[in-house]
């Protein structure tokens, strides 16, 4: 099935003064231009990389769109910045002797309230050590990197949306209406028209599944070949399984991410 294109015609302008004058221009002799609009879906066509495209539609899908996930993305950032506040708050801007009456001056019939247990803000600001502006330093470091990577998600899903919207013809607001199933349907009914994979003309069901989970098939697998170091002996416990999220999450940073991949090419 090919995309119908529209098609439209136009006659070729005369030629200016400074081209020179021609006996007979183009117009003349009712020479046209066939003009073949850009189809908005075309942009689909090859898609370089189909694991992360089909894992973002996925994620699109899952997760009810675009307004959704942008605003998830900007809660958790300010929730990073609330739960650091909050936290250098109560270590160093509140008076837990006068809290807790351990003051011996006060009475113990005398009312306290919490703004007697919070210390003045130059006072706060004096109590933070070395060590309280490094993690604060390191926090707005993270928290800057976090920002850059929301943004590059932005775009991301901005693509997807446009996506769904002009090559599955489906808005954000039918996505709880249509299941997993109907949009994998849609997609393949696309490939038909944009092929978006180059290896196939005709994708299947089995074939989107794959490029999804691509990556932990791959983690399965070395783990099951026991080529990942998840297996320990120890001494009294005998074998145990250790992985923690922070090895498995540089172990995919090693072996699946882009750059690492590109710089491992480059000294080789």
């Amino acid at each position: 099935m090919s995309a119908t294109l529209e098609r439209s015609y136009q006659p070729l302008q005369p030629y200016g003064p400074e081209l020179g004058e021609a006996d007979e221009t183009p117009q003349d002799s009712g020479v046209m231009i066939h003009v073949v609009p850009e189809n908005s879906r075309a942009r689909w066509n090859h898609v370089e990389d189909l694991d992360s495209f089909f894992t973002r539609m996925y994620h699109y899908h899952q997760k009810h769109g675009f307004t959704c996930m942008i605003l998830q993305e900007i809660l958790e950032l300010l929730q990073f910045i609330f739960v650091v506040m909050f936290s250098t708050f109560l270590l160093h801007c509140v008076d837990y002797s006068v809290l807790f009456r351990d003051n011996v001056n006060a009475t113990a019939h005398q009312k306290i309230s919490l703004s007697d247990a919070v210390l003045p803000t130059s006072e706060c600001i004096a109590n933070l050590g070395a060590l309280t502006w490094v993690c604060i330093l390191v926090a707005v470091i993270f928290w800057a990197l976090r920002a850059i990577k929301v943004i590059y998600h932005l775009f991301q899903f901005w693509d997807i949306k446009q996506f769904f919207n002009t090559a599955l013809k489906i808005n954000d607001s039918d996505l709880d209406n249509l299941t997993w199933h109907e949009i994998q349907r849609r997609v393949r009914e696309v490939q038909l028209e944009q092929q978006m994979c180059i290896h196939k003309s005709d994708l299947t069901e089995l074939d989107i599944y794959h490029r999804i989970l691509r990556f932990k098939n791959y983690m399965v697998a070395m783990v099951n070949k026991s080529l990942l170091p998840v297996r320990l002996h120890l001494p009294l416990l005998g074998e145990i399984v250790f992985l923690t999220r922070g090895l498995k999450y540089n172990i995919e940073l090693l072996l699946f991410c882009k750059i690492f991949l590109y710089l491992h090419t480059l000294l080789i």
